[in-house]
């Protein structure tokens, strides 16, 4: 569905790209899957689902879901990144999801075989919700 985006300018538009009952999505990240080549959305749902999952905008379904791990918190994942290339420092191959966990760790989900590669957490956190893999090192 396209919608009319209020503006001075009238060519500007919108379009809905996810819109489906039992989900609540935060964030959503419109990406190039580096395992299919397909363009799609990696989004976050703290509430419902409590999951990271992967939407394929060429078949409009959800392609992959991981429910996060833990009980401390009631509402986490907020945020989902895919890993698009691997990043050796971290241990991430593409195709990759991190997010955070309801136990306040950020995560590494081995898209393959839906297991944490890692889980880490902040000494200062209180609400762990985005991680941004950079291979940039700091001092």
């Amino acid at each position: 569905m396209t919608f009319p985006l209020p503006s001075r300018s009238s060519r500007l538009t919108g379009r809905v790209l996810f819109s489906a009952q039992g989900y609540a999505p935060h964030y959503a990240e419109d990406v190039i899957d580096p395992v299919s080549g397909e363009r799609v959305l990696v989004m976050a749902d703290p509430h419902i689902r409590r999951s990271a999952y992967i939407y394929s905008l060429d078949s409009g379904k959800v392609i992959w879901e991981f429910r996060v791990p833990g009980s401390q918190l009631t509402a986490n994942p907020h945020t989902a990144r895919m890993v698009t290339e691997e990043l050796r420092g971290i241990g991430a191959e593409p195709g990759d999801v991190i997010c955070a966990d309801l136990d306040n760790n950020f995560i590494l989900v081995d898209r393959k075989t839906k297991k944490v590669k890692w889980s880490h957490r902040p000494a200062d956190a209180r609400w762990s919700h985005d991680c941004l893999p950079s291979t940039t090192e700091t001092s």
